[in-house]
């Protein structure tokens, strides 16, 4: 009589990952792993993403246990921190700069670094040029002529405390505490919306507002603007609905046609958004950067880009900022208007960045918009 071995087939599960499957062969269990990693709870499956050794972070531990591909009974056993299906045991484990360990670790092997995530997050990217939230960035200005200082020039601030050491050192020379005149509303204005255009909206400002003696109907772009609602959450255009009061900052550089043009850089929605409305400039500071605590650090650096200007009335904008080998490049373009102030003024252009984006080498590319010259000073 012939014997008939049985076989069943299931499927082993944690964490939402099916991570092996395993057949039963009468009393021994035949596991086909996927190529993971368990640690801190999390199994991380191996990607074929290789991580660039300048950003091999702290040291995590290492395999414990490498899990044989087959046992004795009824299922595998349970995995625990320290197993790895293909990784030897001794293979060191490290946190990746700029990602958190949460979501993506990498081992050392002998082919390099490898990147391992957890189900739910995508294979990294170690690209030349990563993602930096262009409408996060902070435009601070300080007052001042620094006789024999350089500029534009790149710092960078890696921890709360290189940016309170930066604070304390610099708040007299760069006078850090500068806030400006607070009724000076030279690029904020209150209005309502007239109607939604998608790449730009109509305002009506406010009766009495600086900014009707240009025009009593204001074109406002909002490609790349920052939009705000009324609890301060970003939201979408489609909110700027007619009838709606908002808050407008913008550049400082009006087109004096009918209606009138200028370039949104943050709108605030609803009636509030006076209380809520922020002019740059105006912030001290210490006042931009007191949202970064050290959690921020854990991933992030400051970037920030210094320029001293002939004249306060002179803006700027970011329009790009890109990493290449060891060199980072900041495109900011300069807004030039017709008729301008006399005072010299020197800003803080602050950049949240991932932590790769640290480098050797930096380089400024400045660009000039300018507005139609009129009647007083014209900016060069």
């Amino acid at each position: 009589m012939k014997k008939i071995l049985a076989c069943s087939l299931a499927i082993i599960v944690a964490a939402g990952l099916a991570f092996a499957v395993y057949r039963r062969f009468g009393g021994v269990v035949m596991v086909s792993w996927i190529d993971f990693v368990k640690w801190n709870g999390v199994p991380y499956e191996a990607t074929e993403v290789s991580v660039p050794e300048s950003l091999i972070g702290e040291k995590l531990g290492e395999v414990l246990y490498k899990m044989p591909h087959e046992f004795k009974g009824s299922r595998p056993p349970k995995t625990v921190d320290g197993d790895a299906a293909f990784l030897e045991a001794g293979t060191e484990l490290f946190a990746i700069e700029g990602f958190s360990a949460e979501n993506y670790i990498a081992a050392a092997t002998q082919d390099g670094y490898v990147a391992y995530r957890d189900h739910d997050s995508e294979n990294p990217k170690f690209t030349e040029e990563m993602t930096i939230d262009l409408n996060r960035i902070k435009y601070v200005r300080a007052d001042g002529y620094h006789e024999g200082a350089k500029y534009p020039q790149v710092k960078y601030l890696t921890s709360a405390d290189d940016m309170q050491k930066y604070i304390d050192e610099n708040k007299e020379w760069y006078n850090l505490l500068y806030q400006g005149d607070p009724a000076d509303k030279f690029s904020l204005f209150y209005g309502v919306v007239l109607e939604n255009h998608g790449a730009s909206v109509l305002v009506e400002p406010e009766e009495g507002s600086w900014i009707r003696s240009s025009a009593d109907k204001i074109s406002v772009s909002i490609s790349g603007a920052a939009l705000y609602d009324e609890s301060g959450n970003k939201m979408t255009a489609e909110r700027l609905a007619a009838g709606a009061s908002v808050a407008v900052y913008f550049t400082g550089v009006i087109a004096e046609s009918y209606p009138a043009q200028i370039r949104g850089q943050e709108i605030r929605l609803g009636d509030e958004a006076k209380e809520r409305g922020k002019v740059n400039e105006w912030l001290r500071f210490g006042d931009a950067t007191s949202e970064y605590g050290g959690d921020f650090f854990n991933n992030n650096i400051l970037i920030l880009v210094l320029l001293e200007e002939p004249s306060g009335s002179i803006r700027h904008t970011v329009t790009g900022v890109s990493k290449a080998g060891d060199t980072l490049t900041v495109h900011v373009t300069r807004h030039l208007p017709g008729m301008g102030t006399c005072d010299m003024a020197e800003w803080h252009i602050i950049i949240e960045a991932p932590r790769t984006f640290y480098s050797a080498e930096s380089n400024v590319v400045l660009t000039e918009e300018r507005a139609q010259p009129s009647t007083g000073l014209a900016l060069e």
